[in-house]
């Protein structure tokens, strides 16, 4: 079990900022808004990708499990125009969508911000859909029955506790199960955060389970 991350706690702008983006995308978008306004969004996560400012988000169960859709082709949103009052200047943020749930948000080349959620531009905004990379990195870790309960679009790799972790399939509260690419099976919890280390015999079994 390892120690924990820095903040972890929503923060009003940021909040204010996700509503205001994705309220202002087009009607297919519409579902995006939805969840976070039904309080999707527990906490965040700082720090947990090899994406340069990425921050993740941790789930409500009940919300996620009304909208997650297991199926569905991760993407993602980018090329949305937020104003960084540090700046002076518009910078560019990627929203990052998997079975068809908000899961987290980066700015572009951007490590120290001061945003105002009221002025942003999304009318040249850019989907783009998840490529395989992450999934081909650990396939060979699995065995052909795991493999058919595994969505390939939505094996991404996270940087957790300095290691790096393929994340597999969801649980409850945004927890998830993950490998490593040493064939090593973890729990990641949200709340508090941790690595729990589990059998690497269990996985099948819990890849089998109902999705949440």
């Amino acid at each position: 079990m390892f120690g924990l991350f820095k903040r972890t706690k929503l923060e009003k702008w940021e909040l204010d900022l996700i509503v205001n983006v994705t309220s202002s995308l087009p009607v297919q978008y519409e579902y995006l808004c939805n969840q976070v306004k039904d309080g999707l969004i527990r906490n965040v996560l700082l720090e947990s990708s090899d994406v340069p400012g990425y921050i993740s988000f941790g789930f409500n169960n009940n919300v996620y499990k009304k909208y997650y859709k297991p199926r569905e082709q991760g993407f993602k949103i980018k090329n949305i125009q937020v104003f960084d009052n540090r700046l002076s200047s518009y910078i560019a943020l990627t929203l990052y969508v998997s079975g068809a749930v908000l899961i987290g948000y980066s700015f572009d080349g951007v490590k120290k911000h001061n945003i105002d959620p009221k002025k942003i531009i999304v009318n040249s905004f850019i989907i783009e859909m998840f490529d395989d990379f992450d999934f081909e990195t650990i396939s060979s870790l699995l065995s052909k029955e795991e493999v058919k309960y595994i969505n390939p679009s939505h094996v991404y790799k996270l940087v957790l506790f300095g290691q790096d972790i393929f994340h597999l399939k969801d649980l409850e509260d945004g927890d998830f199960i993950g490998i490593d690419q040493q064939n090593n099976i973890y729990k990641v919890t949200h709340d508090p955060y941790e690595l729990n280390p589990i059998l690497r015999a269990d996985l099948l079994s819990i890849l089998q389970q109902e999705e949440v």
